[in-house]
């Protein structure tokens, strides 16, 4: 999240901060997508986020002047819902060049500069984490005509989902900018999956998800190392199934084929 800097009230960060940004990158691109993460109270995430700590609540209005601690500030739910509120309503907004587009997600809804009537791709959509949704907007983009995506996201989750989708995604090249400053990295997401091949790529999302997450441990002494595991065809096939809910039928015995699977 982009800090306010000298920004005194969330006016003057949407003014001097947030807009300048979104402006910045239409310079080098036709269109942005900004994707936020959705707050739910019945969340298995809401569990995750208490355990960062907590903030001091504070009603986000235009004049509101901004808190000295921003990173508290972010710690409560309420005030990332109600900042996304604004700052999507007032992005969308911007003056742009013919050509140029901006989407921002608000809720299960998108709001857009375009004047397109059918966004049924886009939403509804019951999406919580943005790292999912991210996805969504891809093949939004690449479905519009777009053939070269640059997603920014320094999570290693948006790195995997990549990886494993870009195959069935009309697009040439899918890039990743991951990490900032000294450690940037530019990631060629479509170069990363024709080394790992289809079997790999596809099975990554379910073997990443047991090497430890939010809500799954790690196998015990083994970190998150996976390449052994991932280099067996048929352990591919078997997390390719469980990625793929296709266990329906035999969830029990796709239960102890993981369980029994090496790492």
């Amino acid at each position: 999240m982009l800090v306010p800097d000298t920004a005194r009230t969330f006016q003057e960060y949407v003014d001097a901060v947030f807009k300048p940004y979104i402006s910045k990158q239409l310079e080098s691109s036709n269109r942005v997508d900004i994707v936020w993460d959705v707050y739910k109270q019945d969340s298995l995430k809401s569990t995750t986020r208490e355990k960062r700590g907590s903030g001091q609540r504070r009603k986000v209005l235009s004049s509101t002047r901004i808190p000295s601690n921003w990173r508290s500030f972010l710690r409560v739910d309420e005030n990332k819902k109600e900042l996304f509120s604004l700052l999507s309503q007032q992005v969308v907004s911007l003056p742009l060049e013919d050509g140029k587009e901006i989407y921002c997600t608000s809720g299960e809804r998108v709001l857009t500069s375009a004047t397109r009537s059918e966004m049924s791709l886009l939403e509804p959509c019951s999406h919580e984490e943005a790292d999912t949704r991210i996805m969504v907007h891809v093949l939004d983009a690449c479905s519009s005509g777009h053939k070269r995506i640059m997603i920014q996201s320094n999570d290693t989750d948006v790195v995997v989902l990549a990886i494993s989708v870009v195959e069935s995604l009309p697009a040439k090249e899918i890039w990743i900018t991951y990490r900032t400053g000294k450690n940037l990295k530019y990631l060629a997401v479509h170069e990363m999956a024709k080394k790992l091949g289809h079997k790999k790529s596809r099975a990554l999302p379910m073997f990443h998800s047991l090497t430890g997450c939010d809500t799954v441990s790690f196998f015990g002494g083994r970190g998150m190392g996976y390449v052994e595991c991932l280099s067996r065809p048929d352990r591919c096939s078997l997390y390719i199934d469980v990625n793929a809910n296709r266990c329906r039928r035999n969830v029990h015995g796709c239960y102890r084929k993981v369980r029994r699977s090496p790492v």
